[in-house]
């Protein structure tokens, strides 16, 4: 059984993110070519490990926020913060593909889409129903840019600490998979807006997961790759080049039942396809006595007396069921398939 409409809420003491690094490590620029167009689109390319031409690679399009806008021409800070942890092996090994990290003088606009497609358009071996966008501040930003105007294009994106009020109609994209990421803390760029965002997919039913990162500022850009890996208890030492223990909270929303409720970032992102099918929700009750409910080895009894908020034993942890529960709560339902 599989769960559609609950979301796990993992509640632990938290630190503020750390700040971003100046630069990305010497060892994670040694990895990406530097590769400069002209004036317009310079940008560096990670390829595939252990190229095989009969095979099909994903893609993803990495777009820089603001603070890397004055990088040109080297472009060091394009491959810094969530690239470091693209680069593990281990993430490599799960998550084989081209990574573009093209740069932008300022706002990203459809224009560089444009030349991003081209690129990808003449790489060997794409796999074109693969192809994923991920972007923090500005560049969260021009994720919903690229998704307003050719969501087709993309296999599902990532979203992170961007201003939603500015996504002027998210009908455009209301059926592709996107997981938008934000702190709470957030300074330079208001939550509100990708609140109010996804108050309107749970409107029209689209499909849009929302993390909320409990006492986080802006400087949470890694935590959209690090997301349900462990890798998120980890801050970046942008002086030595080393991960460093932290510890924090955060909470997963659903906007409907055409999400996949997967908690691994990557692990979501990398399965989804333009080809892919839906999956048919179904809804499973489960009897509440004395304010429990018991789901055998699937999520184990269920606290459900503080409803939207459930305590699975099992799972020791807490779930948010967003889907319809009795008022007299004798059963909790939940979406499965």
């Amino acid at each position: 059984m599989k769960l559609l409409q609950s979301i796990a809420l993992i509640t632990l003491a938290s630190l503020p993110c750390s700040a971003f690094s100046a630069v990305a490590s010497p060892a994670t620029i040694a990895l990406f070519e530097e590769i400069d167009t002209g004036e317009y689109l310079p940008y560096r390319l990670l390829r595939p490990e252990n190229f095989d031409p009969d095979e099909k690679y994903p893609v993803m399009i990495s777009l820089h926020g603001g603070s890397a806008t004055s990088s040109y021409p080297k472009n060091e800070k394009n491959v810094r913060n969530w690239i470091e942890h693209l680069v593990r092996e281990d993430f490599r090994d799960q998550f084989n593909c081209y990574i573009i990290c093209p740069h932008s003088p300022g706002a990203w606009r459809l224009a560089q889409f444009r030349a991003i497609k081209d690129v990808i358009a003449e790489l060997p071996s794409v796999d074109t129903d693969r192809i994923y966008a991920i972007g923090h501040s500005m560049g969260g930003q021009g994720v919903y840019t690229f998704i307003q105007s050719e969501p087709e294009y993309f296999a599902a994106v990532f979203s992170s600490s961007a201003n939603g009020n500015k996504v002027d109609n998210p009908e455009a994209f209301k059926d592709l998979p996107v997981w938008t990421f934000h702190g709470d803390k957030d300074g330079t760029i208001n939550i509100a807006g990708n609140q109010a965002l996804f108050a309107k997919m749970q409107q029209i039913g689209g499909n849009m997961k929302f993390t909320t990162w409990i006492n986080e500022a802006h400087g949470s850009s890694e935590l959209m790759v690090a997301a349900g890996s462990g890798y998120e208890f980890f801050d970046w030492d942008k002086d030595n080049y080393v991960w460093v223990p932290a510890t924090r909270e955060w909470m997963t929303q659903l906007s409907s039942d055409l999400c996949d409720p997967e908690t691994f970032s990557m692990k979501w992102l990398f399965s989804k396809s333009r080809t892919a099918e839906p999956v048919d929700p179904l809804w499973f009750g489960f009897e509440v006595i004395d304010g429990y409910a018991d789901t055998g080895s699937w999520l184990g009894w269920v606290n459900v007396q503080n409803d939207p908020y459930v305590y699975s034993h099992r799972l020791e942890s807490w779930m948010y069921a967003t889907g319809p529960s009795s008022e007299a709560r004798s059963w909790f339902f939940v979406f499965g398939e």
